[in-house]
């Protein structure tokens, strides 16, 4: 099992993470990114840039990840606090790092003061927000303390110029 600290090819950090050092390090299996454009409001956006004398164009991205969380590590997700903090010993830290991913999807999230939060995949870093998580406990097939998880993170960008 790699060492959740180092040897991890995603994280997530909160969009104040230099101050809160708010970050989950999530064991991936798999990334998979996508990229559109809304003909739709492409359309819309480009009236209304002819009318403003700009190009104005809207991009989407989402990334899923899909993971594991098990023989985890203490420091790999945010604890205390806002978060929840259970008996480890009972129910061990993966159940805890689980209920840390659930939380920081409900409150996590962009803000004027920090803007969005950042997902690092690799050596991509992308801006964005939680927009989808499932989390799923199977005993019959993993055992007790073993979780998979999958998340879509989203990242839209605003583009307003001459071109």
């Amino acid at each position: 099992m790699p060492d959740d600290t180092t040897d991890l090819s995603v994280e997530v950090r909160r969009n104040d993470y230099g101050t809160s050092g708010d970050v989950l390090h999530l064991k991936a299996r798999q990334a998979e990114r996508s990229m559109s454009n809304n003909i739709v409001t492409e359309g819309l956006l480009g009236l209304a840039g002819d009318i403003a004398g700009k190009r104005v164009n809207m991009g989407f991205e989402n990334v899923k990840v899909q993971g594991s969380i098990q023989s985890t590590q203490e420091g790999t997700y945010p604890t205390g606090g806002n978060y929840p903090d259970i008996n480890t010993d009972e129910w061990g830290r993966a159940t805890e790092k689980e209920m840390a991913l659930t939380h920081a999807f409900r409150t996590w999230g962009p803000n004027s003061a920090d803007g969005f939060d950042t997902l690092i995949w690799g050596p991509r870093e992308i801006s964005g927000m939680f927009s989808k998580l499932t989390t799923t406990q199977n005993r019959g097939d993993n055992g007790p303390d073993q979780y998979t998880f999958s998340f879509e993170w989203s990242h839209t960008d605003v583009y307003v110029g001459d071109d």
